[in-house]
């Protein structure tokens, strides 16, 4: 494998000291632990992402190693100095900068798998074709972890209308099949295409049920039912909550934070896009 020297500067990404201080001060240490955070202090170890001629990143490869399975296989081995080099060719939604700047953001929040029926905020810089083309990119990624944080995003917000219907069709048309945006999406649009029929309503059912055998082959009675008051009780419960505490996701940077630094000529491995 290649390897990055050269004067093209790289944005180095950390963990964001500000988010630290607020899971601290309310004692959300199950955060730290998911979001393998202790790891990168023992296995330091960047790699560098480079996507375009003008972006490009440096990431602990302990993330990458964790939290996708396509970035994962193309790791340097171990103790390779100058530090390689990964570079992303691919063309639009898989190529979009913005849907990079989503990942990685997450991929540096320390919350990344939420409580259950915990609905996190989209950044006020995440805009809806942006948080698509993420969508898109965490199943090109072999992200999972990424994209069922991405559906507890868009759940809610196509339960509000923030979320346009023409996005819905287009995620329930090209999203790779048993993927849960997939299905959902797909459970969505039929349930507004009949009319809203109660027993077809995919808000019945927990985030997991669309990662689980019961909702990806066939939608089906299991364990992932809403309690009686359903998400309407959920997203209320937790709107309270937000008024009482200065809540995690109202502090955090809407962008992960990063420093200057110097490397990277343009090798690396090419990672090529299989999606439209």
């Amino acid at each position: 494998m290649e390897t990055c020297e050269g004067e093209l500067e790289t944005t180095v990404l950390d963990w964001d000291d500000e988010e630290m201080a607020a899971v601290m001060a309310h004692s959300l240490y199950y955060t730290i632990r998911s979001s393998k955070y202790p790891r990168t202090l023992e296995n330091p170890a960047r790699v560098t992402l480079i996507l375009n001629d003008t972006h490009r990143w440096s990431v602990h490869a302990v993330l990458l190693q964790k939290f996708s399975t396509k970035l994962a296989a193309l790791l340097p081995s171990a103790g390779t100095h100058p530090p390689a080099c990964i570079r992303i060719a691919a063309i639009e939604p898989i190529g979009s900068l913005p849907a990079w700047r989503i990942f990685l953001t997450w991929l540096y929040t320390l919350d990344k798998e939420p409580l259950p029926d915990f609905t996190p905020q989209r950044r006020s810089t995440w805009r809806t074709r942006d948080l698509k083309s993420a969508c898109f990119l965490a199943a090109f990624l072999g992200a999972a972890k990424f994209e069922k944080y991405l559906l507890r995003i868009v759940f809610k917000e196509v339960h509000d209308g923030r979320f346009a219907q023409r996005h819905v069709t287009h995620l329930a048309a090209r999203m790779p099949p048993k993927t849960g945006m997939h299905c959902f999406a797909n459970a969505y649009l039929r349930w507004r295409d009949a009319g809203g029929r109660a027993e077809l309503d995919p808000y019945r059912w927990r985030v997991e049920h669309w990662y689980s055998v019961c909702g990806t082959v066939a939608n089906w009675g299991c364990f992932h039912a809403m309690n009686t008051s359903g998400w309407g009780g959920v997203w209320r419960r937790q709107e309270e909550l937000r008024e009482k505490v200065q809540w995690m996701d109202e502090i955090v940077f809407d962008e992960v934070e990063g420093v200057g630094s110097w490397g990277g000529d343009g090798g690396g491995v090419e990672v090529e896009d299989g999606a439209d």
